[in-house]
């Protein structure tokens, strides 16, 4: 039986993300989560390309991102230090290997996967579930690192709501790769994760 959303939640991420880091470590470049005409080179992209719901696994890895850098941006505390095994890390290419890129780019990403209408419309369904459940997940990690660590919750919430402004947020994959996303259902995946993170973000 195919998995739900909520049982990717619970065991598929991080089976997919442990596949990930045996291949090749904890930081993965955004080319190797792209579509290429290219043979898939990298271990991490030879990995990720046997994923059977690639969409899936970039959309729990945009929430993971996004929560580490808001730890970080907040308290200097990074993510690695509060859960186990390690988070992943999305890097770029070249020099900006080691620099962590914006979250947006693995939603960017997810949109390649999408063309047909129908399509469409389920992809933004499970996008919305699976953010409630991605959030109520960062609301019990924020809240375990404020009482072990004394981190200020509100400015941790403060960083993720930075972190979907949809003013800052990348418009394309260049230059990472010509791949076109759907940028209609990237604009509705982005704008429903910014009213969700603000929402929750109001009412500390």
């Amino acid at each position: 039986m195919a998995e739900c959303i909520a049982e990717y939640c619970e065991v598929g991420f991080d089976r997919d993300a442990a596949a990930l880091r045996s291949a090749a470590g904890v930081r993965v470049s955004i080319v190797s989560l792209l579509p290429s005409s290219h043979p898939v080179g990298s271990a991490h992209a030879r990995v990720f390309e046997d994923f059977p719901r690639k969409e899936w696994f970039l959309w729990g890895f945009y929430f993971q991102a996004l929560l580490d850098q808001a730890l970080y941006s907040a308290a200097r505390i990074d993510l690695a230090r509060c859960e186990q095994p390690s988070p992943l890390k999305l890097g770029g290419i070249l020099a900006a290997y080691h620099l962590n890129l914006h979250p947006a780019l693995l939603l960017l990403a997810a949109a390649t996967h999408y063309v047909t209408p129908d399509e469409v419309h389920r992809a933004i369904d499970e996008f919305a579930q699976l953010t409630q459940i991605q959030l109520d997940r960062a609301e019990r990690v924020i809240a375990r690192v404020s009482a072990e660590r004394g981190v200020n919750e509100e400015r941790v919430w403060s960083e993720m709501s930075t972190g979907v402004a949809l003013a800052f947020l990348p418009r394309g994959l260049r230059p990472y790769s010509t791949a076109r996303p759907n940028e209609a259902l990237y604009r509705s995946w982005t704008e429903l994760v910014a009213r969700a993170v603000n929402t929750r973000g109001e009412a500390r």
